[in-house]
């Protein structure tokens, strides 16, 4: 990071990505930006960075201006004394649309993300555009019923995050067993998202899911039939971390169904 806060992904795919620290409620708070056009927001998933998203956003950038903002804990983000819940993860997305004077956006989530957008879309919907729930669950327990393959799949992934998260957290690698202690409780616990909440969703929602994902693909059905204006995506072969895995494939689904003429523009009151 240089003396005016920008910071270049030397390690990201696209070297010309950076990213830059807004203030929100006395936190400073990393973000990628790039591209113009429509604001879209990008929600990482849990232990990860906004660098999970380096094969999208260049795709995206196209044609909207992408926020990836970062989670406290995660990434560059420093991390507080506060326990990780995704009401609180979705109050501080609020305040980061706030501090960069958005009304509105797409909102693309993934993992622990997803969560965040549907929470969004349920209390804030005047916030939220167009949804992406890509790998999104709003009830625990399903994970026991998939295959062995994709677990293996995650094992790797998780290791591949634990390095992730040494090389960039501020607050040293020996912080990372704290932050695997604050997550754990909150991915085993409900999310607060209820069936019957889902089903007030009013902006357009694409869900999209791996068909080895360690979510549930019965979950990824009900989440899709629970909504008003939902489309279903499964995405063949990759795992739970698909968004690295088939990243332009997933861009190509976004654009077409950010695109759609055929779905409200925004969601009723936005």
């Amino acid at each position: 990071m240089d003396a005016g806060g920008v910071y270049t992904y030397l390690e990201a795919q696209d070297p010309t990505l950076t990213g830059t620290f807004v203030e929100i409620d006395g936190i400073s708070t990393f973000y990628e930006g790039d591209g113009s056009g429509e604001p879209l927001l990008l929600l990482h998933g849990g232990m990860c960075s906004a660098e999970t998203f380096d094969r999208m956003i260049p795709g995206l950038a196209g044609s909207y201006q992408v926020f990836a903002p970062e989670r406290r804990g995660h990434g560059r983000m420093p991390d507080t004394a506060e326990p990780f819940s995704y009401d609180a993860m979705t109050v501080d997305t609020v305040a980061f649309m706030d501090a960069l004077g958005l009304a509105s956006a797409h909102v693309i989530g993934h993992s622990d993300g997803a969560n965040i957008g549907l929470l969004m879309a349920i209390r804030h919907p005047s916030r939220v555009r167009r949804l992406v729930s890509i790998s999104g669950n709003f009830r625990t327990g399903d994970s026991d019923d998939v295959p062995s393959r994709p677990r293996a799949a995650m094992d790797t992934t998780a290791d591949a995050l634990e390095d992730d998260y040494r090389r960039l957290s501020p607050d040293g690698p020996e912080h990372l067993a704290v932050i695997w202690a604050k997550l754990e409780p909150m991915w085993n616990d409900w999310t607060g998202i209820a069936l019957e909440a889902l089903r007030s969703i009013t902006a357009p929602t694409l869900v999209m899911a791996a068909d080895e994902d360690v979510i549930g693909l019965e979950q990824t059905i009900d989440l899709y039939r629970s909504l008003e204006l939902g489309q279903l995506a499964i995405i063949p072969n990759p795992s739970h971390n698909l968004i690295r895995e088939r990243g332009e494939l997933i861009d190509e689904l976004i654009l077409d169904f950010l695109a759609d003429p055929g779905l409200p523009v925004d969601s009723p009151g936005g």
